[in-house]
């Protein structure tokens, strides 16, 4: 596997605000009866999932692929996209796919769910000018609906119900610093009895160092100003505001909470599970053809190892790139992981050179 940083490659996307400011329009009458935050303001829409609630940043999230789908389709969308877009559970992948197709339609002739002969439907396709068509499946890892995610909900939320009002809480926020709960492993309802007695009975000075409270649970106080740690794939903090806009950093926050590494092996499943998912969808694409796999995923840098696992097997022989973490949003991770000999195909797909990263098997 070599990295190929010099490779790094910028596509330039540029949007009239006319269109943008017609999306704005049509995203607000497509999910006109949903729930809008701030009142009044409208920057922000919640989308109620199958296990729990996803907030989207609506100029971010929401806007730019609803320009990119009026590009496409004209002022009128179909009427199954629409309804695509109004199932929530469906929101965010319909969304996703909108977005790499916009990304991809700035360069090339692209053709919206195309019918394969085995009668499966990818996102889209990709003509590319004298090169073969590119079939394109996208995915995205719906974090806030994943059973793993809603576990670590339900035992950080315990956890800091614990700390709620308790003079340890106080002191925190007075000195600036952060009371870090460390889970070894999930944690049993005794185990929780005993953190919430801690809370109630130690004081801010018990934690300067790491303090095992119960076999699965620890403790320590750390200055804010330290950086969260990179061991724990999923985190979860309570930070106290006032009633003005307040930019939210886990690092600021006064209390935060670690996952267990059994989470991590869960979340890792799910992801195999959504790439395996995606390259089904294309098993059936026409000869002379190839698939690519877009997928939006947390964890990115966790998940990394695992596609250049797989990319390498024969499974992926017809679709040898995956895109990760697409995305218009400066800073984002985005990369292309692709298989030995593919790099011509990635060339070919951005003209414009790409900026994200470009990891290869060769």
């Amino acid at each position: 596997m070599s990295k190929n940083p010099s490779g790094n490659k910028l596509v330039e996307i540029h949007v009239s605000q006319a269109l943008l400011d017609n999306a704005h329009e049509k995203v607000l009458s497509i999910f006109s009866d949903w729930e809008f935050t701030p009142a009044q303001v409208h920057s922000h829409l919640e989308v109620g999932l199958n296990r729990g609630n996803m907030v989207l940043d609506v100029a971010q999230d929401v806007v730019p692929p609803i320009a990119f789908a009026l590009s496409y389709f004209g002022h009128t969308l179909p009427q199954g996209l629409i309804q695509k877009l109004r199932n929530k559970p469906q929101t965010p992948d319909t969304l996703f796919e909108l977005l790499c197709m916009g990304i991809l339609a700035h360069n090339h002739k692209v053709v919206y769910e195309p019918r394969l002969g085995d009668g499966k439907v990818p996102d889209f396709m990709v003509e590319l000018e004298g090169g073969p068509p590119i079939y394109v499946e996208c995915k995205s890892h719906r974090f806030a609906d994943a059973p793993y995610a809603q576990t670590f909900q339900t035992i950080s939320s315990e956890v800091f119900d614990s700390f709620t009002n308790q003079p340890i809480t106080e002191a925190c926020q007075q000195e600036r610093r952060r009371l870090e709960v460390h889970l070894r492993a999930r944690p049993n309802s005794q185990e929780l009895d005993e953190l919430k007695k801690a809370a109630r009975t130690l004081g801010l000075e018990d934690f300067r160092t790491e303090c095992s409270v119960t076999p699965n649970i620890a403790l320590v106080s750390v200055p804010q100003s330290q950086p969260v740690r990179a061991s724990a794939s999923i985190m979860s903090g309570r930070h106290k505001v006032g009633t003005e806009w307040t930019r939210f950093a886990l690092e600021k926050c006064h209390l935060l909470t670690y996952s267990w590494p059994g989470l991590d092996r869960q979340r890792r499943r799910l992801q195999r599970e959504l790439l395996k998912t995606a390259r089904l969808q294309l098993r059936g694409i026409p000869a002379g053809s190839y698939g690519m796999i877009g997928i939006q995923t947390v964890s990115a840098k966790r998940f990394l190892p695992d596609l250049h696992e797989l990319i390498d097997q024969n499974e992926f022989n017809r679709v040898p790139l995956v895109w990760l973490n697409p995305s218009l949003s400066p800073g984002t991770d985005s990369r292309i992981v692709y298989r030995d000999g593919s790099r011509n195909l990635v060339d070919r797909l951005f003209l414009s050179p790409y900026s994200g990263g470009i990891d290869s098997e060769d």
